[in-house]
Order: structure tokens, then sequence, then C-alpha cells
């Protein structure tokens, strides 16, 4: 009957509507989640800079030691 199939609509009219969201939500979600990947390794990245140059600055600082002490 056309009463059963207006309600048969409007039932997939919401289901199809709630799954465009729950993509849309979803979709969303994983661009977050690979931007925080992105800014997890330009964190460790940098992180790795900075050790590096204070290995160096230390290695410097006792070169000039040295230096100084065979002077």
């Amino acid at each position: 009957m056309k009463g059963d199939r207006v309600i048969e609509t409007n039932k997939l009219r919401k289901v199809n509507t709630a799954f465009i969201e729950m993509t849309k939500i979803l979709r969303a979600l994983r661009v977050k989640d690979s931007v925080l990947k992105q800014n997890i390794l330009y964190l460790r990245s940098k992180r790795a800079l900075q050790h590096w140059q204070q290995r160096v600055e230390y290695t410097n600082l006792l070169r000039r030691r040295n230096e100084q002490v065979l002077k």
C-alpha cells in the first residue's frame, strides 16, 4: 500500500542520511589521525636534531678545553 511505501522510504532516507553523516565523521577522523601522525614524526625529528646539536656543542666544548690544556 501507499502508506507502507511512504513509511519505508522515510526509514530508508533516515538510514541514508545517518550513513552519510557517519562517513563524514570517519573521513574527518582519518584526516585528524594522519595529521597527528605527521605531527609526531615532525616532533621526533625536531627532538633528534636538538639532541644532535647538543652533542655537537659538547664535543666542541671538549675540543676547546683540550686545546687550552695543550697550550
